[in-house]
Formats: C-alpha cells, structure tokens, sequence
C-alpha cells in the first residue's frame, strides 16, 4: 500500500519513513536504511 501511495500523494517523505518503518519490522534492513535516507532527502522530520 504504501509503494503505491507514493505516486499518488505528494508528501513523499513520510510514506518514505513509514515504508522504511514497515520494513524494519520485517527483517528487511537495507531496504528500510535505503528508504530512511530518502526519507531524510526530502527533509522528513519527526
């Protein structure tokens, strides 16, 4: 849902948190790290 959602809302950067969030809790670490930075990228702050 949430790779979908990024090419249908603009605030990318906190999709990209959440994804690498959701990612975390899978076991999927390179793939979260790589969607954290981009998340930080776009100026993603909590």
């Amino acid at each position: 849902m949430l790779t979908e959602a990024l090419d249908r809302y603009d605030d990318r950067s906190t999709l990209f948190y959440n994804l690498a969030c959701a990612e975390a809790g899978l076991g999927e670490t390179d793939a979260a790290l790589e969607h954290l930075r981009a998340a930080v990228r776009l100026e993603f702050f909590l």
